[in-house]
């Protein structure tokens, strides 16, 4: 394991402390433990967002897709506990 250096304002120090002795930890494995959850986080955004970007090129491209009037209806029935057919991607951009 490497070691990084951070510098931490008093204000953010002491309630890191705070929480780490409420949690029984120290405030290095609570960092530890927040750092990694936050860098998860940030992946997992990170992912969303690329596959967002390559879904919107695919839609550019062929111009194929499911109208939001359908798809809200297929949700909504989702949300019930039903199980729709899925709608069908079909041309919605004109060529």
């Amino acid at each position: 394991m490497t070691t990084t250096t951070i510098r931490l304002a008093p204000a953010l120090k002491k309630r890191v402390a705070k929480l780490a002795k409420c949690s029984g930890q120290s405030a290095h494995n609570l960092l530890l433990e927040l750092i990694d959850a936050g860098v998860t986080r940030a992946e997992a955004r990170a992912d969303f967002v690329a596959e967002a970007h390559s879904r919107l090129a695919e839609f550019e491209e062929t111009g194929r897709g499911v109208p939001w009037s359908e798809m809200k209806v297929w949700l909504e029935a989702r949300a019930h506990g039903e199980k729709p057919t899925l709608p069908r991607a079909r041309r919605v951009l004109p060529r």
